[in-house]
């Protein structure tokens, strides 16, 4: 995996900033002062939150006419997960469509996935959207204007329903074809004829579409309340209006390509939002770090094992998903 040299660079400042600006000894106070009651129901969260995942691929896949099983579905996501952390251009969220392609056609599944993430996006934005009024309102605090993410909101909808429009993609296809990547060209191209062929369906089949809207915006809020769960476990006295203001912006400040993996940036993002609460930034680099050990590192453990005795169906392993999308 190939990391520029600038993200790099932006991840050791903010791990030298925190090696040197935190309080080490309150840092580990906090996870020694962790009420595991709060962990195990963090993680019971969790599990139920997976699951709405995989009934949301599965949902999106048998709205294309496609067959998936829930266990097939939820293999499937963990896998794409792991890969998506070990490859660069999130390529996890197109293995998803490889991996079933003998039960879709592989252009339908490019489709799945595309809308997949944008109702996650969506999703995430909005709840950004309330949490950032909520923290404006609550503690006179503006990391993003509201405003912006309103703009944001519509933007996506707006791209989302420009890209599934056969005639205006085509359109913006000859406009930017200039700037688009070759292999994102060629994709485009090989599997645009089935792709668009199987828009209509979400249309026919839009009962499983519905599922799996209320499956993204459920999913959404158990991942507030996950995050609910570990505040109480360090010990903070906030309420799940509180997470409802700090779970979904941290999201979207954790998605700014900055470090790797979102170190540090998820971080920073912590101590200042939480900051707002009256939380230190030791409780809120502990929370941070417990949100990703549990929020993250299970789900890349099981795709890894689950990848290692599935491989990619295909040639090359990794290095061939580019071509064999292409």
């Amino acid at each position: 995996m190939k990391i520029p040299y600038l993200t790099i660079f932006f991840t050791l400042i903010i791990l030298y900033v925190a090696a040197t600006q935190l309080n080490w000894p309150s840092l580990l106070h906090a996870f020694q002062s962790a009420k595991i009651e709060y962990i195990f129901l963090a993680l019971s969260a969790w599990v139920v939150l997976v699951f709405l995942k995989g009934f949301k691929w599965q949902r999106l896949v048998i709205s294309l006419n496609g067959k998936i099983s829930l266990i097939d579905s939820l293999m499937v996501i963990f896998i794409g997960l792991f890969v998506s952390v070990i490859t660069p251009g999130r390529l996890g969220d197109f293995v998803r469509a490889v991996y079933i392609k003998d039960r879709l056609a592989l252009g339908k599944g490019i489709l799945a996935v595309i809308v997949d993430r944008a109702m996650d996006v969506i999703t995430l934005l909005i709840f950004a959207g309330i949490g950032l009024i909520l923290l404006t309102r609550a503690k006179g605090i503006e990391i993003i204007s509201p405003e912006l993410v309103l703009i944001l909101i519509a933007g996506s909808f707006m791209a989302l329903g420009a890209g599934l429009n056969k005639r205006v993609a085509r359109k913006l296809f000859k406009l930017f074809q200039g700037i688009i990547p070759q292999k994102i060209r060629e994709l485009l191209l090989k599997h645009g004829r089935s792709f668009y062929e199987a828009v209509p369906l979400f249309q026919t089949n839009g009962i499983h579409v519905l599922a799996a809207v209320f499956s993204s915006t459920a999913a959404w809020l158990l991942s507030i309340t996950f995050g609910w769960f570990l505040m109480l476990a360090l010990n903070m006295p906030l309420s799940w209006n509180s997470a409802l203001a700090v779970v979904p912006v941290l999201a979207l400040i954790e998605i700014i390509p900055v470090g790797i993996l979102g170190i540090g940036t998820r971080e920073i993002g912590a101590v200042i939002v939480l900051g707002a609460f009256g939380i230190s930034p030791e409780s809120a680099v502990a929370y941070s770090l417990l949100y990703f050990a549990l929020g993250y590192i299970p789900s890349f453990a099981i795709g890894a094992v689950l990848f290692n005795h599935k491989p990619l169906p295909m040639d090359g392993g990794l290095k061939g998903l580019a071509s064999r999308l292409g």
